[in-house]
């Protein structure tokens, strides 16, 4: 038996580990995801009708309820991280294993990188979805913050909250596609 064939168990063996960590990875994402948007549902939901001072309610709606979504979105983007790392190691395995056999038998993780924008919708849809949350519940805090309780708006806070999110919403987007694009490019 000669010295590759010895290699090929080990192989496998590494293989099989790592396609249960993309899996794995896939789980957790999905995971954030629903436990992210339940979660902040409830609460916007829970602001809508509250009983709250809208003074608090507001805070919470713009200060805090979308960087929770940007830290899911972020923690959704760790995991995405994870498994690209695992599904390039595991094409690296693929055709190691092709050589030792000398066959064209492994081959998913391969194909799958060959088709470009494999599930990209599906990525784009949770980009948006998470934001979307972010940007209803900013909205609120806005809406929440710049009108008193007799409904009239004070326009230098509306100003100074929509030049706040639009700040921040920069830096946070260019941030996220930056980290994003260089995931997608190793």
């Amino acid at each position: 038996m000669t010295n590759s064939r010895l290699q090929l168990r080990p192989l496998l063996e590494e293989y099989s580990s790592l396609r249960k960590e993309c899996v794995a990875a896939i789980g957790y994402r999905v995971q954030v995801l629903a436990f992210t948007f339940a979660s902040l549902s409830v609460v916007v939901a829970g602001l809508l009708t509250r009983n709250l001072p809208d003074l608090l309610s507001g805070i919470l709606s713009l200060f805090v309820l979308p960087q929770i979504a940007k830290a899911a979105l972020l923690m959704w983007l760790g995991e995405y991280n994870r498994s690209v790392r695992a599904s390039r190691y595991l094409r690296k395995i693929e055709d190691k294993v092709n050589h030792i056999i000398e066959l064209k038998t492994m081959g998913w993780e391969t194909e799958l990188a060959a088709s470009k924008g494999h599930m990209s919708y599906a990525y784009v849809a949770v980009v948006l979805l998470i934001l979307g949350i972010g940007y209803v519940a900013s909205a609120l805090g806005i809406f929440l913050l710049s009108f008193s309780k007799d409904g009239t708006l004070n326009p230098k806070t509306l100003v100074i909250l929509l030049i706040y999110f639009a700040f921040i919403e920069s830096i946070s987007l260019a941030y996220f596609f930056y980290k994003w694009d260089r995931i997608r490019r190793l």
